[in-house]
């Protein structure tokens, strides 16, 4: 290939990461914000999915950040430490995404199966619990990479994420970047698949359910289907991972298939969370209606506050003038 065409070739490759992880930086940070600010979407499967929206997004951010920029340049800084960081956290926040997809199928399979106990499980200390575990099972499982021949790396020739050839790479690569995906979303399979059989037994129900216990099924299989395209998704994403890049011969073939895919597959959890939300849609998709809220709030708020200065003052000013009085 010519010195032209291999620079075309790497300049198309950084278009099309920006331009796959632009929509979905996007998408997770206007979800974040959203769920942080919808009072009718409180609750632990906000904060679950607002972790998810937080994660995908520092994921699309390195994509464009690093991975980009090393396409354009078309340099292979496999050996520098920067690159061995980044690429590390890069991982890192993959497992977190995986993690997350657990995280999600209990929430719903809680809900479902132990709807009396739900407020009691997922109450505020014990999810702030479930997310300090979550965050340090992030951190420390991957820091086995910042040895020597155990490093994830981003490709720059190759146009791909590597683990290292050395024998610890393939160990970590095998174990953490398959058997462990493997066996999570088989877990996930099995709560799906239980969540689903459930919801179909009560809607049988369905007419003679009060019309509090109708509106929270409807909520329950909303939850229940967001939950499941995201999983299917990221099966997705991790079968290209794992093994269509198998049966890829060509550099743009991999690049495709491991990092457009990957970064992809963030991309449409985003996508996923705001077509599944009503409030999140109507939102996302009339940001003036948003912004009109929030400023009303935000004028509320500041009335609600110089009313009970005013009071505090006037009472203050009655109780000096009763004192006055008697002196």
């Amino acid at each position: 290939m010519s010195e032209s065409a291999v620079k075309f070739e790497n300049y198309l490759a950084g278009i099309l990461v920006i331009l796959v992880a632009s929509p979905g930086v996007i998408l997770n940070s206007s979800s974040a914000v959203m769920l942080a600010h919808i009072k009718t979407l409180k609750g632990s499967f906000a904060a679950l999915c607002i972790t998810n929206c937080c994660v995908n997004l520092t994921i699309l951010l390195i994509f464009i950040g690093w991975a980009a920029p090393s396409l354009f340049l078309g340099r292979n800084p496999t050996g520098g430490l920067l690159n061995r960081i980044i690429s590390q956290v890069a991982f890192a926040l993959w497992l977190g995404s995986v993690n997350c997809q657990t995280l999600l199928a209990s929430n719903r399979f809680i809900a479902i199966f132990f709807p009396l106990k739900y407020d009691k499980i997922y109450s505020k200390n014990n999810v702030a619990i479930y997310l300090a575990l979550f965050v340090s099972i992030t951190i420390i499982a991957p820091s086995i990479g910042f040895q020597d021949g155990c490093n994830l790396f981003f490709d720059a020739q190759s146009f791909v994420w590597l683990f290292n050839p050395a024998p610890c790479g393939s160990t970590m690569f095998f174990w953490m970047g398959f058997i462990y995906e493997i066996v999570v979303f088989v877990v996930v399979i099995i709560l799906d698949s239980a969540i689903f059989m459930k919801l179909r037994l009560i809607n049988k129900h369905h007419a003679r359910m009060s019309v509090e216990n109708q509106k929270k099924l409807v909520q329950d299989k909303r939850f229940f289907w967001q939950a499941f395209l995201t999983n299917v998704n990221f099966m997705f994403v991790l079968l290209n991972f794992n093994v269509s890049r198998m049966f890829v011969q060509t550099r743009f073939g991999g690049f495709v298939v491991v990092t457009i895919v990957w970064e992809l597959g963030h991309t449409l959890d985003g996508l996923i969370l705001v077509l599944s939300n009503r409030e999140i849609r109507k939102r996302f998709f009339s940001p003036n209606q948003w912004m009109n809220e929030s400023t009303s709030g935000f004028a509320k708020s500041k009335i609600s506050t110089v009313t009970r200065s005013t009071a505090h003052s006037t009472h203050y000013i009655a109780h000096y003038r009763r004192r006055t009085v008697h002196q």
